[in-house]
């Protein structure tokens, strides 16, 4: 009888141990999937920012190509501009001069000069809004790209702090950020030439 007794309460025991035995398992299981969803998320972040980082760095290279096409456009145009006043300087000192004196219309000497002198004035006029357009371009321009340079930077250093990307790219991409900032110091260095060079000229 006292055997008897004993067993119900051995099952008892052996219900208890294997009920927590469960419930062990079931919240090792529930960590398990918690981690793994953290994981999942952590990667899918990292991912993220490389996208964000390829995006921008896409971004700066563009910026850096049109500074530089800028560059060139801007070189090409003095160039022909010197080219044009040493061909007009070239055909004044032959004698020839520039003809408008030659053909008057229906105008005389004063009137002709003073429409002449007018027609000058204007074109001087044209091509100063012109310049002034280019050089608020070119500062515009200027402007974005050093905001979007100074958020790459940010951006280079927090995925460097994070551990996200490696040295090498750290390295390889910081490159990039720095060639890009000294192409736009070069427009910026060319607009504020521009700028002192119409100053002098008025």
């Amino acid at each position: 009888m006292k055997n008897m007794k004993r067993v119900p309460l051995f099952l008892l025991i052996i219900a208890f141990l294997a009920a927590g035995n469960i419930s062990m398992a079931q919240k090792s299981e529930n960590r398990g999937k918690a981690a793994k969803e953290m994981n999942k998320a952590a990667e899918q972040e990292k991912q993220r920012g490389q996208e964000r980082a390829k995006k921008t760095e896409e971004a700066m290279k563009a910026e850096a190509e049109q500074v530089r096409e800028a560059n060139k456009d801007e070189a090409e145009r003095m160039r022909e501009a010197g080219k044009d006043e040493a061909e007009r300087a070239r055909e004044a000192n032959q004698g020839r001069g520039n003809a408008y004196g030659r053909n008057k219309g229906d105008l005389k000497g004063r009137e002709f000069g003073q429409a002449r002198a007018e027609q000058a004035r204007m074109q001087r006029q044209e091509r100063e809004a012109e310049l002034d357009s280019r050089l608020s371009e070119g500062e515009e321009r200027v402007i974005q790209s050093r905001e979007r340079i100074r958020v790459a930077k940010e951006e280079l250093e927090q995925q460097k702090s994070r551990r996200r990307i490696s040295d090498s790219e750290y390295q390889m991409r910081k490159e990039r950020i720095e060639n890009a900032e000294k192409a736009v110091d070069e427009l910026d260095l060319r607009i504020r030439n521009g700028r002192r060079l119409k100053g002098e000229g008025q």
